[in-house]
């Protein structure tokens, strides 16, 4: 059950503070405004004027103790800037349906002129809980976690709920099982073991088994967010990190992740800027081809989620004010207690504030990470906590839903029912679609360094191989048993997408386009068995550029046997019509021929322009309206060889485009 909160405000139950908190602050510590008569929650308004930046009322008000008024002002002052007050108006207030503990706080900021002042409206208006219920009174009643404030975000408490995911999850989860003592990562820092030796250093393992932890977070770049070579490991201080490593000149990131590895009392901790050799390819090639493996057997998964640069860190001590506030039933007046209120960064559920605010969940390497960890720790703003394993996930302030099987993606990992297919479909297979799906949700990702987007991937394409088509080739993010439906990728968002500075993948593969989604055209319809394709796949060639064999490459062709003939132009019409997939129109002559897009902004440059049919669309387009049914490609070196640069569908009429002598040509 989720706990209800407001944007800004957030309840919890209290029923024994701790003595430090009892003589720091008392209940009800009001002014007039913020005072409701009586214990019956009646339905009361009490306008309230303030003048933004400072809310020089409210500041009085907390200055002459009232802890409401001083939460409330500390959640305007964080939430709110010069660009967010744009806003003609804000509730702080509960979702509908749910019950309300507190109040209404409808906030109205009013700009006058430009930089002018804004007015803050604050309007309390209390509604009754829901019926009392036998049980945790306050909790229940309020439907709120009665646990007391704490400022320590690995304090005992949070350390036994740690211990209780991780304990309920060996002992129940079988999709969550893995070898109990598995062989080590190659380096990995030893912490020190408990009650033992205090000095941290990096080790070379030897690959004995051990349990070990691993942390998954931002690097960061420029002057603040950088990793500085204090925290990385280089050819230059191997011996120095393995005599002892200086835990005040780490990384605060690096530091949290040595504080929570001692706090779980495991010995081992790997991060990558500390184990991989940063300036060495080799060593990087050979140990960022294993990054599955080393987060597929951790124990634990540490997540740095509210970190955006590893100077960050995540074990903040809880700052924000505390508003404690007496409560009654006003069904049962034997049911009466305390509950508290406290500033929420987002009203969103956690794993909604996880993928729509976190720049930790649009780092390209995490993806990986995330999918084969077995579980993971989550350490978010407003001292929340989260857990997720391949069973089940949790959230101490339970503000979260479940997630559905297709969001979670760990079906992915095995051969279980892919749950995006509700009904079976006679004769189609849908290992493909798995790997479709994996690289859709992949290719938006974000890079600090263009040429880790087939790196960052290569684990997981390890995995797929092994699990769904051992006897396949993989070639530059596609499979050559799937290569024709394989190219036929779309850009969902051309004019956001670019070619990346660096080479990354032949122009034929989704890895050569980034800044925006690719998506593939479904085949999970019964009519998928009119498909005739018009191609023949010749030969297809990948380079690899390091001794990983599914990472970056530094050439791939394809070669083949089809249809294709030049277009004069292409253009975007006056009006455009709904049809979002293909919204250019493509011109013969004068005759329009049919419907297409590029796969970036700059490639609609281009003069010299064909299409290459790779659909019989006579037989299938009448299906699927929005599959496309060829390739738009530019002739590249030779009179034979070309560059792919977007996707087409034929009109109606024009289905005899095509009627010309297969030839052979190669992609790069």
């Amino acid at each position: 059950m989720g706990v209800p909160y407001m944007t800004g405000l957030h309840a919890r139950s209290v029923f024994s503070l701790s003595p430090a908190l009892r003589m720091e602050q008392q209940p009800d510590r009001l002014c007039d405004v913020c005072q409701i008569p009586g214990q019956e929650w009646p339905d009361v308004a009490k306008p309230f004027e303030d003048m933004y930046p400072e809310f020089p009322k409210l500041k009085a008000a907390e200055e002459k103790g009232c802890d409401t008024c001083k939460l409330l002002r500390h959640a305007l002052l964080h939430r709110y800037n010069d660009e967010a007050v744009a806003e003609a108006s804000v509730d702080f207030g509960y979702p509908p349906g749910t019950a309300r503990p507190s109040w209404d706080h409808r906030v109205t900021l009013t700009p006058e002129g430009r930089l002018g002042r804004r007015e803050l409206w604050w309007t309390p208006s209390p509604y009754p809980p829901p019926n009392s219920r036998a049980g945790d009174p306050i909790g229940l009643n309020l439907k709120i976690r009665a646990r007391p404030p704490t400022k320590e975000v690995l304090s005992p408490e949070n350390m036994r709920l740690i211990f209780r995911w991780l304990d309920s999850c060996d002992a129940n989860h079988t999709s969550c099982e893995h070898q109990r003592l598995p062989r080590l990562p190659t380096r990995v820092i030893d912490v020190g073991s408990t009650g033992g030796s205090e000095v941290i250093r990096l080790i070379e393992s030897g690959n004995i088994p051990g349990n070990y932890v691993v942390l998954s977070h931002c690097w960061g770049s420029g002057t603040n967010g950088a990793i500085r070579n204090e925290s990385k490991l280089l050819q230059g201080n191997m011996e120095s990190l393995q005599r002892g490593i200086d835990f005040k000149s780490l990384a605060n990131n690096f530091k949290d992740a040595i504080t929570a590895t001692k706090k779980l009392q495991i010995r081992y901790l790997w991060i990558d800027a500390l184990c991989i050799i940063q300036d060495s390819p080799s060593d990087w090639a050979r140990e960022s081809a294993h990054m599955d493996e080393i987060y597929a057997n951790s124990y634990l998964t540490l997540a740095a989620t509210s970190a955006k640069t590893s100077s960050d860190g995540f074990l903040k001590d809880y700052d924000s004010p505390v508003a404690i506030r007496s409560w009654k039933s006003p069904k049962d007046p034997t049911i009466d207690g305390k509950y508290y209120l406290t500033y929420r960064h987002s009203v969103l559920n956690t794993w909604q504030y996880i993928e729509d605010k976190t720049l930790w969940a649009t780092r390209g390497w995490i993806f990986q990470e995330r999918l084969m960890s077995r579980r993971i720790l989550h350490f978010l703003p407003d001292f929340e906590l989260a857990w997720e394993c391949r069973t089940e996930d949790d959230s101490q302030n339970l503000s979260h839903k479940d997630r559905s099987p297709k969001d979670r993606g760990y079906w992915i990992l095995t051969k279980e029912k892919d749950p995006r297919i509700s009904k079976p479909v006679p004769g189609f297979d849908a290992t493909y679609e798995r790997w479709y799906w994996i690289t859709s949700n992949y290719s938006p990702r974000n890079f600090t360094y263009d040429t880790d987007r087939l790196p960052a991937l290569s684990g997981l394409a390890r995995v797929f191989k092994e699990l769904y088509v051992p006897e396949d080739q993989y070639t530059a993010g596609l499979w050559r048993k799937d290569l024709i439906h394989g190219l036929l990728w779309m850009v969902r968002e051309c004019e956001a997408a670019s070619r990346p500075s660096s080479y990354c993948a032949p122009s034929w593969s989704w890895a050569s386009v980034q800044g925006s989604e690719i998506t593939w055209p479904t085949r999970t319809i019964p009519m998928h068995c009119h498909k005739t394709y018009a191609v023949e796949l010749l030969d297809v060639i990948t380079v690899p550029a390091t001794e990983n064999p599914m990472g970056l490459v530094t050439s791939g062709t394809v070669t083949l046997l089809g249809r294709i003939r030049q277009i004069s132009h292409a253009a975007r019409p006056a009006e455009p019509d709904c049809n979002f997939r293909f919204p250019m129109n493509l011109f013969c002559n004068k005759q329009q021929i049919g419907n297409g897009d590029f796969d970036t902004a700059a490639d609609k440059g281009g003069q010299d322009i064909w299409m290459l049919q790779i659909i019989e669309q006579q037989q299938f387009y009448c299906f699927i309206p929005y599959h496309p049914t060829a390739l738009l490609l530019s002739r590249s070196q030779g009179s034979n060889t070309f560059q792919r640069v977007g996707y087409a569908i034929l009109e109606d009429e024009n289905l005899d485009f095509f009627n010309c002598e297969p030839k052979e040509i190669t992609i790069v």
